[in-house]
């Protein structure tokens, strides 16, 4: 049979399988009881997985039941799934209990949906040196993936980011392409300037100044400023409510300022 680390090794690459092929999470790793749980609640048939490095003889069922019914009540899906072992000492499968080794694996139908996963176990020449690299990859997709979540939960700010840069972009325009001031451009784009919205009637002046800077520095301390309140406003706020306050923040800022009563040419976020 196989060493001990051969089977860690396995275990990790078998998790980032799932997480990066199938849209797994990974929800626990008990490092002591070499088993990983992942959840995808997207899967309907198999949203919980039971990823073992031990025997399947030796799985304490009724503990695994516990743990699956705990995480159901918490991702909101079925208890349902699959216990995978990739210990090739094990004995006992059945539906919901699958043995996968190196090109195939135990009967069950369940697993039969993940077509490209006998590919994924082979066996190494220095298990040791297979496991440091498992680790290392698993926590590379760990990374790539929360970059993406972020992005995916800030995306109003990413979208407030993207239009203010280009705006930036369009007064540096301006500026060095077609001689214009600063304060005419800033103007043009749209600034805070009370005249124009006392006796112009440009009342939305109070809401696109704020997608206005006047220097690279102005811009980078908004910006920063912007990822700070987003990262703990947006997601707890939600798309809609987080887009109300953003936008509000920025009017009544203006709003601020317009009953001071200064002339002033105003911009920033």
């Amino acid at each position: 049979m196989f060493s001990q680390s051969q089977y860690d090794a396995w275990l990790i690459e078998l998790s980032e399988f799932f997480i990066k092929k199938h849209g797994f999470q990974m929800v626990a790793m008990p490092k002591e009881q070499k088993e990983i749980w992942l959840c995808n609640v997207e899967n309907k048939e198999t949203p919980i997985l039971m990823l073992s490095a031990q025997s399947t003889d030796a799985l304490n069922q009724a503990a695994i039941m516990e743990h699956r019914m705990a995480l159901a009540k918490v991702f909101h899906v079925d208890h349902v799934g699959l216990n995978i072992s990739v210990n090739q000492e094990s004995i006992l499968t059945d539906e919901h209990t699958v043995v996968l080794a190196p090109g195939s694996h135990s009967v069950s139908s369940l697993i039969d949906s993940f077509n490209d996963i006998k590919m994924v176990l082979n066996e190494s020449a220095n298990p040791e040196r297979a496991l440091k690299k498992a680790y290392m990859s698993l926590g590379r997709t760990a990374m790539k993936l929360q970059k993406k979540a972020r992005r995916r939960a800030l995306k109003v700010s990413t979208v407030v980011a993207v239009i203010t840069i280009v705006i930036f972009l369009m007064s540096l325009y301006l500026q060095f392409q077609k001689g214009v001031s600063l304060e005419v451009a800033a103007i043009m784009l749209g600034a805070y300037y009370k005249p124009l919205i006392s006796y112009g009637g440009e009342w939305f002046r109070l809401l696109t100044s704020g997608f206005l800077h006047v220097d690279y520095f102005h811009l980078l301390i908004n910006l920063l400023a912007l990822k700070n309140l987003a990262t703990l406003a947006e997601p707890l706020l939600g798309t809609k409510k987080y887009i109300t306050v953003l936008l509000l923040g920025i009017i009544f800022g203006n709003a601020f300022v317009f009953v001071r009563g200064e002339a002033v040419i105003g911009l920033g976020l």
